[in-house]
């Protein structure tokens, strides 16, 4: 069992990502198209950097899914959760 401090940290991270996934939706229901957003967190706020249309010769989808899934992973983990761990 995780600790609740712990528990709440995974909570905020989990739908601060949400939220990352639901603007990139928007954006790509707004423009029309797939898109390759930059971010940045900084002091407690979600920026937004830049939008640009994503490259079609960019590779297999759900390949890039894993990648960027991965890069989530990577980051939970530098801030000292393991998404990877079972509970």
């Amino acid at each position: 069992m995780l600790p609740d401090t712990v528990v709440e940290r995974l909570a905020y991270e989990l739908k601060t990502i949400r939220e990352l996934a639901s603007l990139t939706l928007s954006l790509e229901n707004d423009f029309g198209f797939s898109v390759d957003v930059e971010w940045a967190w900084s002091a407690g706020e979600l920026w937004l950097l830049q939008v640009r249309e994503a490259r079609a010769d960019s590779g297999d989808k759900e390949a890039l899914l894993r990648e960027e899934l991965e890069r989530v992973g990577d980051l939970l983990t530098e801030v000292g959760l393991n998404p990877y761990q079972a509970n």
